[in-house]
């Protein structure tokens, strides 16, 4: 059973909820630097991922389906 990969999913789902939360309570400044951290971060996985070579497929449908999302919704 993959069992990390619920639990990822798991974590992503509760952060969301306490992020939905506790959002009107977070500053506007405060907001734009957690997004420019966490998209940092994301770019520095990302590259991490590309320099092993063998994990590029599913990175590339990784941004494909962020993409997409992202501009659905």
């Amino acid at each position: 059973m993959p069992i990390g990969l619920l639990c990822g999913c798991g974590a992503v789902f509760v952060g969301g909820l306490i992020g939905a939360g506790c959002g009107k309570y977070i500053g506007e400044e405060t907001k734009d630097v957690l997004m420019s951290v966490f998209g940092l971060s994301a770019i520095a996985n990302g590259i991490m991922s590309l320099i092993k070579g063998n994990t590029m497929p599913p990175v590339i449908l990784a941004l494909i389906v962020g993409v997409f999302v992202g501009q659905v919704f």
